[in-house]
């Protein structure tokens, strides 16, 4: 009886959350590895994002069997990025954030209309009383 050696095939791949995320925002990219070989074997998983390898991980599955293989990434930047996985491809797109409230600013300008009010209200009615 001829046993066959570990055959492997990748399917499923999964990017989620699948549209947008936030800078910073973690991204888990997920795929089913499979074992279609008489033997059990070791396979390795390479994520690669934008054709950069982000991460490996070597698994082993018996004979028949299969598992799923994820992977956990952040951006900071924002853009859109292509997801390859053994052959398998997807895509997420970090959204940049709008800017932030500066409060300084706002402060800064509500103490002069404050400033421009009471000279307003002085010039317009202490000195009409002086009159």
């Amino acid at each position: 009886m001829i046993i066959e050696p570990a055959a492997f095939s990748v399917s499923f791949l999964s990017v989620s959350p699948q549209l947008e995320v936030e800078p910073g925002e973690t991204v888990a990219i997920t795929v089913f590895v499979a074992n279609t070989g008489g033997e059990s074997g070791s396979y390795t998983v390479v994520l690669k994002i934008d054709g950069v390898k982000e991460a490996e991980e070597t698994v082993t599955v018996a004979a028949g069997d299969s598992q799923d293989v994820s992977f956990s990434v952040t951006k900071e930047e924002a853009g859109s990025y292509t997801v390859a996985v053994n052959g398998l491809s997807g895509s997420f797109t970090v959204v940049a954030l709008p800017p932030g409230v500066n409060w300084p600013l706002i402060g800064g300008i509500i103490a002069a209309a404050v400033i421009v009010a009471g000279l307003l209200i002085y010039f317009l009615v202490v000195r009409r009383r002086a009159y």
